[in-house]
């Protein structure tokens, strides 16, 4: 790689500062059920039997190993 690359690749660099002084205090509105569609997530470790969880739970076969 030449120096006139280099120079190219780094005019196209962005840079962006952020302000971590004050914390974010937005306020986001959460929909519940929105369109229909529930996510449900669950952690562990494998062989243990999460998807078979969720199935019961869904009371038919939803999550595919």
């Amino acid at each position: 790689m030449s120096a006139a690359d280099l120079d190219e690749e780094e005019s196209e660099l962005k840079v962006e500062t952020v302000d971590t002084s004050k914390p974010d205090t937005g306020y986001y509105e959460f929909k519940k059920f929105g369109d229909g569609i529930l996510t449900i997530g669950c952690l562990g470790q494998p062989n243990v039997g999460k998807s078979s969880l969720i199935n019961a739970i869904m009371g038919k076969k939803v999550l595919h190993q």
